[in-house]
């Protein structure tokens, strides 16, 4: 999806190679020099600090981040918002990124009330900023960067105000289409 998109808006002619299992194995494939780059559709976990320690080394480098914000930690590589400059475009993209923006998230049906979303919320938040849990996801070098449920609601109603036109033009970029 990423590369199709960079491709098509950025004029590049990377070549996708379909076919690895996940990350592990696309990391082990860039190693062998299989792969000459990646695209990351996840920025956390063990990929995170994975990638980390071959820039460190000097293995890796990042070209682009696929993101609205820059990640403090890479504030000299562009995101991809800062190459786009048509309107069209940049709604494009503000529409695969504020997909990705909700990550693995929690939802309740609708028409629970106020007082019960509000006690759900306040649990989440109560449990994300667990010491305890802070402290186990820095030991495995896990990033928690949680959206809380007003600011996912804010991103779900963006999603939805999205121009029908973009909408089409984004699905027809991304959509996958196996070589025969």
């Amino acid at each position: 999806m990423f590369v199709r998109i960079v491709n098509d808006l950025l004029r590049t002619r990377i070549k996708v190679i379909n076919g690895y299992k996940g990350q592990p194995e696309e990391f082990q494939a860039a190693e062998r020099g299989e792969l000459d780059g990646l695209f990351m559709s996840g920025w956390s976990g063990p990929g995170r600090a994975y990638v980390r320690d071959q820039i460190g080394r000097a293995q890796m480098r990042l070209l682009i981040q696929m993101a609205a914000d820059k990640d403090p930690q890479h504030m000299d590589t562009p995101t991809i918002l800062e190459l786009v400059a048509d309107s069209e475009d940049r709604q494009m993209v503000e529409l695969v990124l504020n997909r990705m923006l909700l990550g693995r998230p929690f939802i309740a049906p609708p028409g629970v009330p106020a007082e019960r979303l509000a006690l759900l919320r306040t649990a989440f938040r109560q449990a994300v900023e667990d010491p305890e849990l802070a402290a186990e996801a820095q030991k495995l070098r896990l990033a928690i960067d949680p959206m809380w449920g007003e600011e996912a609601q804010q991103v779900i109603n963006r999603l939805y105000r999205t121009p029908p036109n973009v909408v089409a033009r984004t699905r027809k970029i991304v959509q996958f289409t196996p070589e025969p």
